[in-house]
């Protein structure tokens, strides 16, 4: 019996590979729609959880992990604080950025 079920799956794959490829591409667009509509409406889809990405490399440790405990009590200890990069371009001068201008500006922003 079993086997007879096997052979006649193994038909319609192998006899209708149109029927099979929409019924993958039906199963991928529901699965995509399930996942992107909470993100997108939360208020009409609060059943499902929308998607969450958290880069924070803290985050990816335990809370009682010991490195994260250490790494906690040294930003505490030497009041560290998250630290944001600006990049500054200048190029009307040749020297870039390099000028006595652009730094006396650079300094006075920070």
């Amino acid at each position: 019996m079993s086997e007879k079920i096997d052979r006649s799956w193994r038909s319609v794959a192998t006899d209708r590979p149109r029927l099979i490829v929409w019924a993958m591409v039906l199963v991928t667009l529901t699965l995509v729609a399930l996942a992107a509509l909470p993100s997108l409406w939360l208020e009409r889809f609060s059943l499902l959880n929308p998607l969450a990405v958290d880069t924070d490399p803290e985050n990816m440790l335990a809370a009682d992990e010991p490195v994260r405990v250490f790494h906690d009590e040294m930003k505490a200890r030497f009041s560290l604080y998250d630290m944001v990069v600006v990049g500054v371009v200048n190029e009307t001068n040749p020297d870039g950025v390099l000028n006595v201008d652009s730094l006396r500006r650079i300094y006075e922003l920070t």
